[in-house]
């Protein structure tokens, strides 16, 4: 799965979408709502406070073969 393709700015109260790439009829386009360098459980929740729950690729396949792995390992803290 490949980078976000529609950033969403704002103009007006009109929501633009504009693809930074060319897009392929019927592809599917994602669009960024968290950071996502942020631990799985923490995007995760974030969406939860928006009532939205992702089910894209990545938030979708085991934790043991996502790239998600490494950015548990990363937010791991032994003091906690």
């Amino acid at each position: 799965m490949g980078p976000p393709e529609t950033p969403l700015p704002f103009a007006g109260g009109v929501t633009q979408v504009r693809a930074l790439m060319d897009i392929r009829a019927g592809a599917e386009l994602t669009v960024q709502y968290v950071n996502l360098m942020e631990p799985r459980a923490v995007r995760q929740q974030l969406l939860a406070e928006r009532y939205f729950a992702c089910a894209c690729e990545r938030c979708s396949e085991p934790l043991a073969t996502s790239t998600d792995r490494f950015l548990e390992a990363r937010s791991y803290n032994p003091n906690a």
